[in-house]
């Protein structure tokens, strides 16, 4: 990679920035560490005294050749180790991140504390927690996979990623309220200025959360979630994927079949899931002699969503991360590094700078403490009913589909105004999962998508039509009172509108810009046409899930879309302590194949570490033996199992009446299990399959062995720690009725979150926000007279 590499340094970080102290020795503690350095916080990390645990970080592969974790190279680069008493003896921290294995310990006042626990309170609470029972009861375990074979887990800390995500977004979210002085629960004095609250993020929760219609589709559509047959296309020379479920007449023409084209089956998504199979059948027909990047080539000038599957040895060559400089290396070891979701871009700059990739922007050192959160004017008044530590942040989206809705629900959720531009001409992903079993859309069939509904509650809707001058110009009217704008159009929109950072920057200095985009607003594949499914075969993380026979799998989902919806918003957070400092916006630059990398970061570690390029690995995990999903008794039902040290073997095989293996001498290490894990998982499959799968997670779990069934979408609502969580809560919609919907894993102690409408009705809000702007009801009715606003969709 040479010069197109970045390099991390270590080095001191501003004095004036606060201080954070990482007190625990997990994977989500680290990776909240990591964005918190990232977003330009001091982090110090404190080491849990004694030997490292199996699942303590220093332990995690690959170990270099000095004995330490690459992961702990990489998530750990922004921090300063310290021990603890000198910590203690310090100046109080303005955040503590800890876990359930971090030590009891008062903190002052002021100081902003982050739990992270794997299950948070219910009755799992005592649970023993693993990556793989965390990810077996989040959801997404049960539909990765073959229908005819076992289902499959992502590997590489999935859980703990998201969580630490959750906990850095939690506790910007948190200093936000804490410096500028928020009202806590109940609307009375509650926060002051520099007063602190304790946070708690559920590692389980934060799975959950990465979903958006594992419930409804059940709940609400009465449809199972199953696994699928494979649906990656194989060429001449490799694989490769189509978005599937988005019509597109242009993919006709990708494989020359007029005939096709002619019966019109992209002109309706029913018509077009319904003839799915034979689209399909063609295209695989089309591929098979045409290599993968001929395919490519050709499909995205037709800007179909085709995209290549990727090795982490093609992502260390990768063309576009090499123009975007993405990749970092270890000052100390010269280890390849994964880089950051994002790239930052301040006020003073006019497009993306090349060199910059991470952020690195003045600071003038001035305190702004208690100064108002948006604009400079005076602070704004609460939302009814908010009671979240983002009050008075104002935020504009012009988005669709998951990440970018998502970003600003987050926001929302924790009371700032977000206001959601749609235009008539195209509304903003008022589609899929329709409620009821029929996926009836009429009538008003844009009002009834629970997909919609889930990414959009809290926020108010306005239509303007940015193609239109006059649109444009109430838009940027909207633009000059806002401290946020939210995008995720695909790179070349916004500048066709001419609404791009520069002028957006020029009507608003303070003005922070989040876009989202499948590969970023620079490099040669800024323009490609991806959607969340796509970015999962070219971040790596397809290649590396899938059965140990090599045969790939998708997560059949759009995985990207929650990652980068937690990034970004996460990134925004940072950006506004930053702005508030320097009295100076950013503009965020987020690609979804960057931040999906992220993700990968276990098997790109794995790369840069050994040269080796790793594959599919099934369900195992090299660090534990047994660790797998077994059948049990019902149909398609699981439990997955992790025996986690020796201790854990010998409590399991005496559990599963294993005497025989029990008191085999070679077992009794990690070395011997691995060497002979098949034949025990052969054994254990016995056991489990006349068992029901709560039936054998309780029996382990009692003896203190991680276990967790499997759950299906259906079973999601009636697990006991679930529901008991409160995770899915009502909400009312005009309609569709009651439906359940997901909320969120942090629970903060003095400004929690709060649902306090449903996702907007089509331009429900149009004269409110309008008249806000200043304008007249006759300004306001001329704008729908020349269908500028309306509150209708205007397709056909």
């Amino acid at each position: 990679m040479g010069d197109a590499e970045g390099r991390v340094e270590s080095g001191e970080r501003d004095p004036a920035a606060p201080l954070v102290v990482t007190w625990g020795g997990s994977l989500a503690c680290a990776m909240a560490g990591w964005l918190l350095g990232w977003s330009g916080l001091r982090v110090v990390r404190v080491e849990p005294p004694g030997e490292p645990s199996a699942t303590d970080l220093r332990r995690r592969p690959p170990l270099l050749a000095d004995g330490t974790s690459a992961w702990h190279r990489h998530l750990c680069r922004h921090a300063v180790p310290a021990d603890a008493a000198t910590v203690l003896a310090g100046p109080p921290p303005d955040v503590v991140l800890v876990d359930d294995g971090s030590p009891a310990q008062d903190w002052p006042d002021g100081t902003v504390v982050v739990r992270v626990s794997s299950f948070g309170p219910g009755p799992y609470e005592g649970w023993r927690s693993s990556e793989l029972a965390l990810w077996a009861l989040g959801g997404y375990l049960a539909f990765t996979g073959a229908p005819d074979r076992e289902p499959l887990w992502l590997s590489g800390g999935q859980a703990g990623l998201h969580a630490g995500a959750q906990a850095a977004f939690a506790a910007l979210a948190a200093l936000h309220g804490r410096d500028h002085g928020v009202a806590g629960h109940g609307g009375g004095a509650g926060l002051a200025a520099g007063g602190g609250q304790h946070v708690v993020v559920s590692e389980l929760a934060s799975v959950l959360a990465a979903h958006v219609w594992l419930v409804s589709s059940w709940a609400s559509c009465g449809q199972v979630l199953g696994r699928v047959p494979q649906d990656l296309i194989r060429a001449a020379d490799g694989l490769c994927y189509v978005m599937r479920i988005s019509p597109n007449d242009n993919l006709f023409v990708l494989i020359d079949r007029p005939d096709l084209a002619a019966e019109d089956l992209a002109g309706d998504v029913v018509r077009w899931n319904q003839n799915l199979e034979r689209i399909f059948t063609a295209v695989a027909e089309w591929a098979a002699t045409r290599t993968v990047a001929e395919i490519v080539e050709l499909g995205q000038l037709l800007r179909v969503a085709v995209t290549p599957v990727r090795t982490t040895a093609d992502l260390a060559v990768d063309e576009q991360l090499d123009a975007r400089r993405w990749w970092q290396r270890d000052g100390a070891t010269d280890l390849r590094l994964p880089g950051p979701p994002a790239r930052i871009v301040p006020a003073d700059h006019t497009g993306a700078d090349p060199d910059r990739t991470d952020t690195d922007v003045d600071r003038t050192g001035t305190d702004v403490r208690a100064r108002p959160a948006g604009g400079d004017g005076e602070r704004r008044r609460p939302l009814p009913g908010a009671t979240g530590p983002l009050q008075g942040v104002r935020v504009v989206e012009v988005t669709n589909n998951w990440a970018g809705p998502l970003a600003g629900r987050m926001l929302a959720d924790l009371g700032a105004d977000v206001i959601k531009v749609e235009w008539a001409s195209r509304p903003a992903t008022r589609v899929l999962f329709w409620a009821g079993p029929y996926q009836d859309r009429e009538p008003s069939g844009h009002e009834r998508s629970l997909y919609f509904s889930e990414l959009n509650r809290n926020k108010r809707d306005v239509v303007l039509d940015l193609s239109d001058p006059v649109g444009r110009d109430t838009f940027l009217r909207l633009i000059a009172d806002a401290d946020v704008f939210i995008e995720n159009m695909s790179a070349r929109v916004m500048p066709n509108l001419g609404l791009d950072w520069p002028v957006l920057q020029s009507v608003n200095p303070r003005l922070v810009m989040l876009s989202m985009s499948g590969y970023g607003a620079t490099g040669p594949h800024r323009d490609w046409v991806a959607y969340g499914a796509n970015i999962e075969t070219t971040s790596g993380l397809t290649s590396v899930t899938g059965y140990r026979d090599g045969v790939l799998s998708r997560t059949t989902l759009f995985y990207a879309d929650p990652i980068s919806g937690l990034l970004g918003a996460t990134a925004i957070l940072g950006a506004l302590r930053r702005r508030d400092r320097r009295g100076r916006g950013e503009w965020i630059d987020l690609s979804l194949n960057e931040a999906g990398a992220l993700f990968v970061a276990g098997a790109l570690l794995e790369e840069a570490a050994t040269g080796r390029t790793p594959g599919p690995c099934g369900n195992d995990d090299e660090r534990f033996a047994p660790h797998g999903v077994y059948r049990c008794a019902g149909t398609d039902s699981w439990v997955a199992i992790a025996a986690q040290d020796d201790g854990d073997w010998l409590r399991l095989a005496e559990a599963a009446g294993l005497a025989e293996l029990a008191a085999d001498p070679s077992l009794r290490t990690l070395e011997g299990r691995l060497a002979r894990r098949r034949q025990l998982d052969e054994r254990l499959s016995a056991w489990t399959a006349g068992l029901g799968q709560y039936d054998v997670a309780r029996r382990l779990q009692a003896v203190g062995v991680s276990a967790a069934p499997v759950l299906a979408n259906w079973q999601i609502l009636t697990d006991p720690h679930i529901h008991a969580s409160g995770f899915y809560q009502p909400v009312s919609h005009p309609e569709v009725g009651v439906n359940p919907t997901s909320s969120w894993p942090w629970a903060f102690g003095a400004t929690p979150a709060t649902i306090r409408r449903h996702a907007p009705l089509f331009g429900q809000d149009n004269r409110q926000v309008l008249g806000e702007l200043g304008l007249s009801e006759a300004e306001i009715d001329a704008l729908y007279a020349t269908g500028v606003t309306a509150d209708q969709p205007q397709v056909g």
